[in-house]
């Protein structure tokens, strides 16, 4: 079973702003071409639709590597998300918080919130 080890809050004190290479980047043999900036993007704005109900958590085990989430991936919870079968949900499981996929089931009323993203290294 995957836990959550660790919960944190979102606070965007500042916007951060990173080059955006609008160039598409092919898997496999490098072809190479100008590579230019063209716009930038802000991971917040991207990432993060609704800052008051978005909370990071952090997965702990490897009951999920199937679904890509993995031991200490960060994941980007939204609690204002409706959530639909299928979906990645925090639930509450035994008075504990756990990450698991939302089948018949997980009973909507024990849905915390829905990951939205996971961001792990490779």
């Amino acid at each position: 079973m995957n836990n959550i080890k660790d919960i944190y809050s979102f606070e965007n004190v500042r916007g951060t702003v990173l080059p955006y290479f609008t160039e598409m980047v092919r898997a496999g043999s490098p072809t190479f071409g100008d590579g230019h900036v063209e716009e930038k993007v802000d991971l917040n704005k991207l990432l993060i639709k609704n800052p008051e109900a978005t909370f990071f958590v952090i997965a702990e085990g490897n009951s999920l590597n199937y679904a890509g989430i993995h031991d200490g991936d960060l994941l980007i919870v939204d609690r204002s998300t409706d959530p639909t079968y299928g979906n990645m949900i925090i639930s509450t499981v035994n008075e504990e918080l756990t990450i698991v996929p939302l089948s018949k089931k997980v009973k909507e009323a024990d849905v915390w919130g829905v990951v939205v993203y996971v961001v792990h290294s490779l």
